[in-house]
């Protein structure tokens, strides 16, 4: 990549992470999510994770990456898992 678009695509990727920082840290302030961490590197781990889940199911052309990033999702957040 460019340098002027590795800082694009940068800074849209930060913008990403902080808007879904603040709703994590919002539904743990309202009890609806458990975490054991903070809500920004909770974030940032779910993101990378979904992430490597969206290449990993282009290369294989299966669900089970995407399948797995959601079990871990619910899992990191505390949720109910019902599969």
């Amino acid at each position: 990549l460019s340098e002027s678009m590795r800082l694009t695509l940068k800074k849209g990727t930060q913008q990403v992470i902080e808007h879904l920082a603040m709703c994590v840290q919002a539904a743990k302030d309202n009890d609806e999510i458990k975490l054991t961490a903070d809500a920004q590197t909770v974030t940032e781990e779910l993101y990378y994770l979904w992430i490597g889940a969206t290449l990993m199911t282009k290369v294989n052309h299966t669900p089970v990456a995407l399948e797995l990033a959601m079990s871990a999702t619910l899992s990191k957040l505390g949720l109910p898992n019902h599969n």
